[in-house]
């Protein structure tokens, strides 16, 4: 098979789990089929060279949470310049993602970026420690420790949560 031909293969054997990382990570379908068409357009332009990985999913879903990164930067530099414009106080991080139904992502998504990924990897996408840490670029104790943060962050937002209905 060509590479085109492998390409397509890989495209249409991994998208669904990419798309749903993105989807986790950007709690919006919109910005996360972005997120996910820049990242293989991306692989596609470089299938030459990501072809030949052992897993070339994992370049990808690496590309989506880098891209995510840089997209949280973006959006709440923009969301501090409007307030600033309007004489007020910037939003909390995805402040306008509030009104989504999203549950405990939506939780996960008000945590600092690396326990949000390290969450969405692990529990979003069934990923092991091991396969998390290629993809976040860290060690695998630096993606436990993630995870204890963001379990320990969540749970005691749910906790609160409790209290307040009830």
């Amino acid at each position: 098979m060509d590479e085109t031909g492998d390409f397509d293969e890989f495209y249409r054997a991994t998208y669904l789990r990419t798309l749903k990382l993105a989807v986790l990570l950007a709690h919006d379908r919109s910005r996360a089929a972005e997120l996910t068409q820049d990242a293989y357009a991306d692989a596609f332009a470089h299938w030459t060279r990501i072809g030949t990985y052992e897993r070339p999913d994992l370049w990808v879903r690496r590309a989506i949470v880098n891209r995510s990164v840089s997209l949280g930067r973006r959006r709440g530099s923009e969301a501090s310049a409007m307030a600033r414009l309007r004489g007020g106080v910037a939003p909390r991080r995805n402040d306008a993602d509030a009104g989504l139904n999203i549950g405990i992502w939506h939780l996960v998504g008000a945590l600092p970026d690396r326990q949000a990924h390290a969450l969405a990897l692990v529990y979003g996408m069934d990923m092991s420690v091991s396969e998390a840490a290629d993809v976040m670029g860290c060690s695998e104790g630096s993606v436990k420790t993630h995870l204890s943060r963001g379990r320990s962050a969540v749970a005691s937002a749910l906790a609160g949560e409790e209290q307040h209905d009830g």
